[in-house]
């Protein structure tokens, strides 16, 4: 019987056909990198309801708090950016593991800066441990997808937006779940239970994923080169013009979640005279609709879809920042046009997101990448940096420099206009790439 075994094991290695994996292992990975991306939403959102409160009593300016707060994000779009040159496919797995426990080391060393009497050092101490949680989410990010898809190879749309939709889940019930901590043991309570549980998490992810690398098809040694230097093929990724002809819209389109962040609730206040108390379901439109139709993209992206889900939603997103303006160009209806806008927007937002991996896959073989796990890492790594980067613009680029001179319409106007621009530039570029390409890939 051992014999047998053996020889089973040998002509596998030979036909490069890897050993069977689990399903309890496969559907296993996957509830446990949702589990570590709620996680990682909760670790944006569950500062807003005391932690401002908190710098304020410490006599820390608004703007400040604003940069400590702001901080995880950014690192995380510094950090995806970094990964795109350092991480390989050979390494994807232990930058994980780096992740879940960077993360959740420090959101637990994060609630000791409750104990810290200096201003100076309470603002040093805040800054750091949320960069480098931003760090941990940048690896979590970078690594998940490509982690999961090759276990359900034909299900990529579904897993990519079933993480998405973990994330934005995190996103919206770690405000109102921190606050309940927050009300049960004071302001080191929320940081070191979700620390805590994040570290919980990540070590059952550590049991079912480690096995997970010996268990793929193996490379041939072209494909080695390429997955295991990693600086060579993410230059070649960022020299290609159809990348950025992809990015940049998407960004705009992700621009949004920034934006409406920071210019959203002064709006209901000057214009309606809706205040915090009131106005939470007037956000849960934009985020109801994006995690209702998430799964909706996954499943047609699985279809074939990619592109003209691509297209439909950027066209969307440009027509949802316009009937937010609607008002400043003489539509007297100030509070449809804004459901309606929300709710347009909410249906987009996933929409000119989620397709992006397909699209740049295509671009990737076309261009004759000759390792595909390493064209993966390249592009989970360029959207965990993209996402970042664009909802920080959303918020301090529109939000904040241009929402400061103009008002909200004025901004939606020019973000509608913008996505109009840079949607119709994409849509030239796919359009002459699809006529003059006579390769084996389908057209993109």
């Amino acid at each position: 019987m051992a014999l047998d075994r053996n020889e089973s094991k040998k002509l596998r290695l030979e036909e490069n056909i890897p050993e069977p994996i689990s399903p309890i292992v496969s559907y296993g990975s996957v509830v446990l990198f949702s589990l570590l991306l709620i996680l990682a939403g909760m670790n944006i959102s569950s500062v807003a309801p005391f932690f401002p409160t908190e710098a304020r009593e410490r006599n820390i300016s608004v703007p400040t708090t604003g940069i400590i707060v702001a901080s995880l994000q950014i690192s995380q779009g510094f950090f995806g950016f970094l990964f795109l040159f350092t991480v390989s496919d050979k390494q994807k797995i232990w930058f994980a593991y780096v992740g879940f426990v960077l993360s959740g080391l420090m959101c637990v060393i994060f609630s000791l800066s409750y104990h810290f009497n200096s201003k100076h050092l309470f603002v040093l101490w805040c800054s750091v441990t949320r960069i480098l949680i931003g760090m941990g989410g940048a690896c979590k990010w970078a690594t998940s997808a490509p982690i999961l898809i090759p276990l359900f190879p034909n299900k990529a749309g579904i897993i990519f937006s079933t993480l998405e939709v973990s994330a934005n889940f995190g996103l919206m019930i770690g405000p109102p779940l921190s606050s309940w901590l927050y009300s049960l043991g004071g302001y080191k309570f929320p940081f070191i239970v979700m620390g805590a549980t994040e570290l919980f998490v990540g070590f059952l992810c550590f049991v079912a994923t480690r096995s997970l690398q010996n268990r793929l098809p193996r490379q041939s040694s072209q494909q080695r080169q390429e997955t295991e230097f990693s600086l060579k093929p993410a230059l070649r990724f960022l020299s290609l013009p159809g990348v950025w002809a992809i990015t940049l819209p998407f960004m705009v389109v992700l621009a949004q979640l920034g934006f409406l962040s920071v210019t959203l609730a002064p709006h209901l206040l000057d214009t309606f005279n809706i205040d915090g108390t009131k106005s939470g379901t007037i956000f849960l439109i934009h985020a109801s609709m994006s995690t209702l139709t998430c799964f909706l993209y996954g499943y047609l992206l699985d279809k074939g879809y990619a592109k003209i889900t691509f297209f439909i939603c950027l066209a969307l997103t440009s027509l949802g920042y316009f009937v937010l303006a609607l008002p400043f160009v003489g539509f007297d209806h100030p509070k449809l046009t804004l459901y309606a806008g929300l709710s347009i927007l909410g249906v987009s937002s996933n929409g000119g997101y989620l397709p992006c991996f397909f699209l740049f896959s295509e671009v990737g073989k076309r261009n004759k990448f000759a390792a595909e796990e390493s064209l993966r890492i390249c592009i989970f790594t360029w959207i965990t940096a993209s996402y970042s980067i664009a909802i920080v613009i959303g918020q301090y680029l529109v939000g904040g420099l241009f929402f400061s001179c103009f008002n909200f319409y004025q901004s939606s106007l020019l973000l509608s206009g913008v996505t109009f621009l840079l949607a119709t530039v994409a849509g030239i570029y796919v359009a002459i790439s699809d006529a003059n390409y006579k390769g084996e890939y389908k057209p993109l």
